[in-house]
C-alpha cells in the first residue's frame, strides 16, 4: 500500500523553510522503515513550518492512515488537494480513506481525480477496480483492473482481483485462468487459493475445490473461512464425518462464526441428527438473528418432524430477512400445500419463480395447484414452460395433455398423449386417455384398441376402470366420458 511513498528526496517541495524540508525528509525516512507514528510527527512538524506545502500535508495524511487515524488523515489530505489541485497521490490517498470509511462513491470520485492527473497511476487503478467490485459495477471494475494488469502483468493481486470480477460476471473460464495466473505468480497467496476454491466449488469441481481450500489452509491454518468451505465441499462429496470435523475446527478458531454453525447443522440434518442440527442453528441465530439460511434450515427440521405450521413460521422468518431466497419461497409453498392453504401456496411458488425462473420443482407444484384450483389456462402455461426447459419430462407432457383436454383441445391432447405413450409404452394412464380422446372424436374403433391396451398393460391400476367403462360404452353404443386423469 502507498508504494509511491518509497522516496528518499524532497525535490517537489519547492521553496520552503529549511526546518520544514528537514522534517519532511526525516518523515519520508521514517515511512520507509515502517515507523509511521514517528513519520506522522515529522510530517506534522513540516506542515506547521510550511502550511502551504501540499506535500507535507499529503505525507501527514498517509502516515496517519497507517496508524488508523482516519479522520485526521482525511483532514490533512483534503488540505493537500485544496493547496494543489493536480496532486494524484493526495487524491488517491483521500479516496483510500473514504474507502476505509465505507463511502464508496466518494472513494471512486477521488480515485478518478488521481487518474485524471496520472492515467497510469497503478495504485489508483487497482483501488478503483476494488471499489467498483465492492459497489457491484463489474464492468468498470474489469476495465480498471485490466488496465492495471497491462501496467504490472506480474502482480498476483491484480490477477486475483480480475478472477473475482470474471467470476461475478459469469466468465468462469477467464476467472479460472486469472486465478491460475495469480497462483503461478504467488503460490503462497492463501486468499487466492481460497477464492479459486470458491470458484471451483461453484462450478461443482469438488475435488479441485477441496485441494484449493487445503492449500489455502496449509499456508494459513487459522483461516476459518477456508476451513468452513472445505467442510462444505466434503459435505457435498458425502464425506460427512470429515465435514463435521472441519466445521468444528472452524468454530474452534471462531466460536461466533454463524455460517459455520449453520453449515454444521446442515450436515447433522442430512445424517438425521435433528436435535444436534437444531442446537447448531440456534447458536447461529444467537450470533446473527438475521441469518436467513439458518431460519430456513430450522423450518426444514420442523417439517421433517411433521409440524408444517411451525415450519411455515420459520420459513416466513427467513423470507422476512431475504425475500429473494427462491428455495425458501418454494418450501413455504410446500408447507402451505400441506396445511391446505392453496392460494397462499400459489403466491409463494409464484415468488419462487420470480426470483429463480429455472426452479423446476416450484413450477411443477404451481402447475398442479393451478389445476386443483381450476386455473387450467395457467396450468397449461406452466406445463409448457416445464417442457420448454426439460423436453424429456414425460410427467409434465402427460399433465399438459390433461389440461388441453379439459380446455376442449381434444385433438391437441390426443397428440400429446400419443407422445407420452411413445416415450413410455407402459404408462398406466396414457393409453386410457388416448381412448377417451378418440371416443370423444367419434372414433370408437381406435378408442377400443387403446382401452384394451390400457387394461392389458395395467389391469390393477385404478385408472383402468375408466378403460373398462369405455369398452362397455363402445360395446353398448353409449356416449363418451368427459373425464381424463391429471
Amino acid at each position: 500500500m502507498f508504494s509511491f511513498w518509497k522516496k528518499t528526496g524532497s525535490d517537489n517541495l519547492g521553496d520552503i523553510p529549511i526546518e520544514a524540508r528537514q522534517a519532511f525528509e526525516a518523515g519520508v525516512e521514517a515511512m520507509n522503515r515502517g515507523d509511521f507514528a514517528r513519520a506522522a510527527q515529522l510530517f506534522e512538524a513540516a506542515a506547521a513550518e510550511a502550511p502551504g506545502s501540499a506535500e507535507a500535508h499529503c505525507g501527514l495524511g498517509v502516515a496517519l492512515i497507517q496508524v488508523r487515524r482516519y479522520e485526521d488523515a482525511r483532514k490533512a489530505l483534503q488540505r493537500a488537494v485544496e493547496i494543489r489541485k493536480d496532486f494524484p497521490e493526495a487524491s488517491f490517498a483521500l479516496g483510500y480513506v473514504f474507502n476505509i470509511e465505507g463511502k464508496i462513491e466518494h472513494a471512486i470520485w477521488h480515485y478518478r481525480e488521481a487518474l485524471k492527473s496520472d492515467p497510469d497511476f497503478l495504485d489508483a487503478l487497482v483501488w478503483l477496480g476494488r471499489a467498483f467490485l465492492a459497489d457491484g459495477d463489474y464492468e468498470e471494475a474489469e476495465k480498471n483492473l485490466e488496465a492495471a494488469a497491462k501496467i504490472d502483468p506480474s502482480s498476483a493481486e491484480i490477477q486475483r482481483l480480475l478472477g473475482n470480477v470474471y467470476q461475478k460476471i459469469g466468465r468462469l473460464a477467464a476467472s479460472e485462468a486469472a486465478y491460475e495466473k495469480a497462483l503461478a505468480l504467488d503460490g503462497n497467496d492463501y486468499t487466492a487459493w481460497y477464492d479459486f476454491g470458491c470458484l471451483l466449488m461453484g462450478m461443482s469441481n469438488l475435488e479441485r475445490a477441496e485441494d484449493a481450500f487445503r492449500k489455502s489452509l496449509a499456508i494459513d491454518e487459522a483461516f476459518a473461512a477456508a476451513r468452513n468451505n472445505l467442510g462444505l465441499v466434503l459435505h457435498y462429496q458425502h464425506k460427512h464425518p470429515q465435514a463435521i470435523e472441519e466445521f468444528k475446527e472452524a468454530l474452534a478458531q471462531n466460536a461466533d462464526y454463524a455460517e459455520a454453525h449453520n453449515n454444521l447443522a446442515k450436515v447433522y440434518y442430512h445424517v438425521g441428527r435433528l436435535d444436534d442440527a437444531e442446537a447448531e442453528i440456534r447458536r447461529a441465530l444467537h450470533v446473527n438473528p438475521g441469518l436467513a439460511g439458518a431460519w430456513h434450515n430450522l423450518s426444514k427440521i420442523a417439517l421433517r418432524r411433521g409440524d408444517a405450521e411451525e415450519a411455515a413460521l420459520y420459513c416466513q422468518r427467513s423470507l422476512e430477512t431475504d425475500p429473494t431466497r427462491a428455495e425458501a419461497q418454494h418450501d413455504l409453498g410446500v408447507m402451505y400445500i400441506m396445511t391446505g392453504r392453496l392460494e397462499d401456496a400459489a403466491a409463494a411458488l409464484e415468488k419462487a419463480l420470480f426470483y429463480d425462473p429455472t426452479l423446476a420443482a416450484a413450477r411443477r407444484k404451481l402447475a398442479e395447484i393451478y389445476l386443483e384450483m381450476g386455473f387450467v389456462d395457467k396450468a397449461k402455461d406452466e406445463f409448457e414452460a416445464i417442457l420448454s426447459a426439460e423436453p424429456d419430462d414425460n410427467a409434465a407432457r402427460y399433465n399438459l395433455g390433461a389440461t388441453l383436454y379439459r380446455l376442449g383441445g381434444v385433438e391437441a391432447a390426443l397428440a400429446v398423449f400419443r407422445e407420452v405413450l411413445e416415450a413410455d409404452p407402459s404408462h398406466p394412464f396414457a393409453a386410457t386417455n388416448i381412448g377417451l380422446c378418440l371416443e370423444r372424436l367419434n372414433r370408437p374403433g381406435e378408442a377400443r384398441e387403446f382401452y384394451r391396451r390400457a387394461v392389458e398393460a395395467a389391469p390393477d391400476e385404478e385408472w383402468t376402470k375408466k378403460a373398462r367403462e369405455g369398452l362397455r360404452r363402445i360395446e353398448e353404443g353409449g356416449g363418451h366420458s368427459d373425464e381424463t386423469r391429471s
